[in-house]
């Protein structure tokens, strides 16, 4: 079940934002390394339902739409994503510096945006699906099709390049 899924990923990345937001008062040494395996964590758990997520959508959206509907939607996150920055930005200019707390709030924010975007995520219809016998295959098997096929190597390319920009 997509939904299910997507839904516990989104959940996962949820939860582990809230020790992000709590590191301060959590954890006194080696605040660094923790922050960054949450954030590690959470970028894991985000990513691990985007396989799934799109291959819900592209089952619920007729593929003639796709373009549309994909060229939309990375507009709306850019100007979001870019909005949210500037207003965090914004927000943390009001608490004065070497203060955690607006970094504290944000980081809960953002764990409660994810709590609610699961919530929505576990309402989502799923379309039946019924996998193809030529779409089975093992991790050994993508490795090796690797020199050979193009998908292998555009995923890939995309797994290392989120990899190294995350």
């Amino acid at each position: 079940n997509r939904v299910k899924y997507c839904t516990y990923c989104i959940l996962g990345e949820s939860l582990f934002w809230f020790p992000v937001a709590l590191l301060p008062s959590l954890f006194t040494a080696h605040q660094i390394s923790w922050l960054i395996f949450f954030i590690s964590l959470t970028t894991i758990a985000g990513y691990c339902s985007q396989p799934s997520w799109i291959s819900l959508i592209t089952d619920s959206i007729p593929q003639k739409s796709w373009g549309k509907f994909f060229g939309w939607r990375g507009r709306l996150i850019g100007t979001l994503g870019l909005a949210a920055s500037f207003t965090a930005g914004w927000f943390l200019n009001l608490f004065p510096k070497g203060q955690t707390i607006g970094f504290v709030i944000l980081f809960l924010i953002a764990g409660t945006a994810r709590f609610i975007a699961a919530f929505f995520m576990s309402r989502m219809y799923e379309p039946g699906w019924t996998p193809k016998k030529e779409s089975y295959f093992s991790y050994w098997q993508f490795i090796e099709r690797l020199p050979y096929s193009n998908f292998a190597q555009f995923t890939l390319y995309a797994a290392l390049l989120g990899f190294a920009t995350q």
